[in-house]
């Protein structure tokens, strides 16, 4: 793990200096690494503690990936995605979906395309991700929301990839006058805060249990969600309630009832 993880930090730094990453991309052996980064490539992807390095590895490519132009070569990187993702889409049967091996599959899915998100740091290369995300595969994240809320180990990379996704860093979430994808984009992150905040509430932990690996820290990210689709200013809110959706208020509502159903004593406890 160490000598991963000092591989991935040192092949980060490389790839955040303008004159090195561009000196990286004249290299044949990283135009392979982008056109095959799946575990087949790189065993430790696969490795269970190695979990939280692959936000870092697809962090780092795709900062690499975004300094070409070409939208055809970041269609080509996602395809191992596409298609994981599709597969997801078609398990129709409730059982299936929570299988171990669909488990473990978005687990994985959730973080690496957390690193990629990550790496989004201009209008472009975020309208490249948003339009490849929404509306196919969405649906897959909101059905994982519902189906594993009680399991930390889903909803607290789905969460961070949402926190991620509505948050507007360096002003790159600037939609067309015309373009609804603002008010999209908030809709969609509010039906995972409703779905997953509804279920946790009516969700008993176990005693004994880690309240903040299996709660509170859910709670925390809804909270840090809201908090950056709410100041990200690129939604119109008054749109909401003038043809009665509810996703703002609902979205306020539930997060309100989870704050309110931390006790006090807790709340001091992990400030």
């Amino acid at each position: 793990l160490d000598i991963t993880e000092k591989t991935l930090a040192l092949l980060a730094d490389l790839s955040s200096g303008y004159s090195s990453g561009k000196m990286l991309l004249k290299l044949e052996g990283v135009h392979f690494i982008l056109a095959n980064h799946t575990s087949a490539e790189f065993p430790f992807i696969d490795v269970a503690a190695n979990s939280r390095l692959r936000t870092t590895f697809y962090s780092t490519l795709c900062k690499l990936l975004f300094s070409d132009d070409s939208t055809l070569k970041f269609k080509q990187f996602m395809a191992p995605f596409t298609e994981l993702l599709t597969q997801l889409r078609e398990q129709t049967s409730q059982e299936a979906f929570q299988s171990p091996n669909v488990c473990k599959a978005l687990i994985g899915l959730l973080r690496d395309l957390r690193g990629v998100v990550s790496a989004c740091s201009s209008r472009r290369t975020y309208t490249l991700f948003f339009e490849w995300i929404y509306p196919d595969f969405t649906p897959v994240l909101q059905r994982a929301a519902a189906t594993y809320y009680a399991m930390p180990e889903v909803t607290t990379p789905l969460l961070k990839l949402y926190a991620e996704l509505v948050y507007n860093k360096a002003q790159r979430l600037t939609f067309d006058s015309s373009s609804p994808n603002g008010i999209l984009l908030f809709r969609d992150a509010s039906s995972i805060v409703v779905s997953y905040g509804n279920a946790i509430l009516k969700h008993q932990v176990s005693a004994g249990a880690d309240m903040y690996a299996a709660k509170y820290k859910g709670i925390s990210l809804c909270m840090l969600l809201l908090t950056r689709a709410l100041s990200g200013n690129y939604v119109n809110f008054g749109v909401f309630a003038l043809y009665g959706d509810r996703a703002l208020s609902d979205c306020l509502e539930v997060t309100l009832q989870l704050c309110l159903s931390m006790k006090l004593e807790d709340i001091m406890a992990y400030t």
